[in-house]
């Protein structure tokens, strides 16, 4: 029985040649009948140099299996294969993993600075709710109205057209509360007139700036409709003032207002005093016919 003879795994079709005539052993280069090549690489696992199949020297079914087999091997060739035979991919490789490792610490960074700016940011808002709300009513309080007054004169100081009106409120019969009733009843009467005027002018800011003290600025929709909300204001205090059963339910607040004119009136400030003196000229007159004390 005639011995069957090998596929050549080589490195290029001259040393296939020569491989070929040396199994053929007469000494002579006959000619090849080169059916197909198969790049493959020294290595049994990779493919890169050449098989070739001759007609007389390898059988098909040598060859069949030596296809089949180079197949399945390079089937297995995996990316980590591929970047081990190769330094310079291993180098962008490593160097893509740094970037992406980068990237990802940066954006972390980022991150977080947004939270810790979010956080100082809740502080500052915070604080500056504490400094200018009033802790009793929840409404600005004597800074905010300060505050409030400086941004109006400085409008005023920049010549812009301005149309307002100051009220400044005083609750009566405080101390009496306080001194009956103790300090808890007094807040409760405090909370129970601020609701009142927030109620009525609410279109406009209003502040605490003393212990029985209210003022309110009225611009725009507040002002237009200034006369009928004093007005609504004396209304509603009389039917409160029916229908409460405690003293301290009850609502019995003076009120002075001032206008802001142009031709006269050259601060904000000024308005502010014409108000705190009309309130007391209010206070006066409803002690006469009012239980004001």
């Amino acid at each position: 029985m005639a011995q069957e003879r090998r596929p050549f795994i080589v490195e290029d079709v001259t040393l296939a040649m020569i491989a070929i005539k040396a199994s053929v052993g007469d000494g002579k280069i006959q000619l090849i009948n080169v059916d197909y090549c198969l790049a493959i690489r020294g290595s049994d696992t990779n493919l890169y140099s050449i098989l070739t199949r001759t007609t007389d020297i390898v059988s098909n079914t040598n060859v069949n299996a030596a296809l089949s087999y180079y197949s399945a091997e390079e089937a297995k060739t995996t990316l980590i294969d591929f970047i081990r035979d190769n330094p310079a991919v291993d180098i962008a490789v490593v160097g893509v993993a740094m970037a992406l490792l980068a990237i990802i610490v940066a954006q972390q960074r980022v991150i977080r600075a947004r939270k810790e700016v979010e956080e100082s940011q809740h502080q500052v808002d915070d604080l500056s709710k504490r400094v200018f709300v009033d802790a009793l009513t929840s409404v600005r309080n004597k800074d905010g109205f300060n505050e409030c007054i400086q941004s109006l004169q400085e409008r005023l100081d920049n010549e812009e057209p301005l149309a307002f009106a100051a009220i400044i409120l005083d609750c009566d019969n405080l101390k009496t509360i306080n001194d009956q009733y103790g300090h808890e009843r007094g807040d409760a009467y405090i909370k129970t007139a601020c609701r009142f005027i927030c109620r009525i002018f609410k279109h406009s800011p209003v502040f605490r700036i003393g212990g029985d003290e209210f003022a309110v600025v009225l611009q725009n929709e507040d002002y237009q409709n200034r006369r009928e909300l004093l007005e609504l204001f004396e209304k509603n205090m009389n039917e409160i003032q029916a229908s409460a059963g405690n003293e301290w339910e009850q609502i019995s607040v003076s009120l002075g207002m001032a206008e802001y004119d142009p031709q006269s009136d050259d601060s904000v400030d000024g308005v502010v005093h014409h108000a705190d003196k009309a309130m007391y000229e209010n206070k006066r007159a409803r002690k006469g016919r009012d239980s004001v004390r």
